[in-house]
């Protein structure tokens, strides 16, 4: 039970330093910008490199 307790008050007080120190725009931003590029897909069409054959 002790346990429990423990981690509940490690994970409050990490939520509340990411928001004192204005993290939460940073981070919120970061994984906003990763998933539209991930559904934008790549912004140039890379062709594979395949070796002429001989």
């Amino acid at each position: 039970m002790v346990e429990y307790a423990a981690i509940i008050i490690l994970v409050a007080a990490i939520a509340f330093a990411v928001y004192q120190l204005g993290l939460a725009e940073s981070i919120s931003g970061g994984i906003r910008g990763a998933i539209d590029g991930v559904l934008r897909g790549p912004s140039e069409v890379v062709s594979p490199q395949v070796p002429a054959a001989e």
